[in-house]
Parts: C-alpha cells; sequence; structure tokens
C-alpha cells in the first residue's frame, strides 16, 4: 500500500523526532487539533508501517565505537539476493542499493576491531555474489538525522 504522508503527518512526526515521549495533548495543543486526531494519525501511521517506536543507544557509551561505511560491488544480477543477505546480518545497520560507484552501500556501528574483522573478512566475503567491498571508518560525526520523511517521499508499506 503507497501513500503519501501529508503535512500534518509530517508535523506530528517532526514533534516526535525531536521527543518521542512528547504527549498526543501537548502535540494537539500546539498544533491546534484534537488529541483525538493526533492519536489516530500516529496509529495509522504504525498500522501501515510508516513510522515504528524504538530505543535507541547512544554510541559513544559503547568503549571505542567503529562506525563506518562499505560500498560493495557485485557480479552480475545478484544485487537482490546479496541485499537481502546483507541486511540479515545484525552488524549491519543501513543496507541499500545504490547508483553509481557501488551496487550496495552499509553502514555498520561495532564495539571493537575484531568485530569489524570477522565483518569484513568473514562474513561479508562469504555471500554469493559479492565481488568485493570498500571500507572507510567514521572519525568525527558533525551531523546524524534519521528523519526521511521530510524529504516529502512516497512511503511503501511493508504490510499486506
Amino acid at each position: 500500500m503507497k501513500r503519501q504522508l501529508d503535512k500534518l503527518d509530517r508535523q506530528i512526526l517532526d514533534f516526535l523526532y525531536e521527543d518521542v515521549r512528547i504527549s498526543n495533548r501537548k502535540i494537539a495543543s500546539t498544533l491546534e487539533i484534537t488529541e483525538g486526531t493526533v492519536r489516530s494519525r500516529i496509529g495509522r501511521m504504525q498500522k501501515d508501517g510508516i513510522v515504528r517506536f524504538t530505543a535507541t543507544m547512544d554510541a559513544r557509551l559503547l568503549l571505542q565505537p567503529i562506525a563506518g561505511f562499505i560500498g560493495i560491488k557485485v557480479i552480475g544480477e545478484s544485487v537482490d539476493a546479496a541485499s537481502k543477505a546483507l541486511a540479515a546480518l545484525p552488524e549491519l545497520n543501513f543496507v541499500a542499493i545504490m547508483l553509481g560507484r557501488y551496487d550496495i552501500f552499509c553502514s555498520f556501528l561495532l564495539r571493537n576491531n575484531e568485530e569489524l574483522a570477522d565483518l569484513l573478512q568473514i562474513k561479508i566475503p562469504t555471500i554469493p555474489g559479492i565481488k568485493s567491498s570498500e571500507s572507510t571508518r567514521v572519525i568525527q560525526v558533525f551531523k546524524f538525522d534519521r528523519r526521511w520523511s521530510v524529504l516529502g517521499l512516497e512511503v511503501q508499506s511493508n504490510k499486506p
């Protein structure tokens, strides 16, 4: 089911991005709408698989976190299968099929060099169809924003 988020949906999401624990009443009051409207909009977005609420970890609390990116080239028509296999790896927190230099682009957040070596030397190379990979590590983050909806992209629900 494809649907476009409207302006009110995005406004509600903006409040939730800033403070996921904000009350529906406070959002409703600020936007001058009813609390029921906020509740039903959030409920619909959850039901449609557009939004979900999860706890996130502050990576700085890891002893020496290792964050980075991996560009992957695949052989022939293996992009979909390789992407699905990569997405199943818990070490990767982002997997996308790309246009350009790489067929697939991934990001990771790991606890130590041993986990990184295991990912790059054992797990990724054994996935069928992967031709090569190039990795890079983050040394300093200046901005990190999860708000994809502000792009106004049409959202494809993963619900049947």
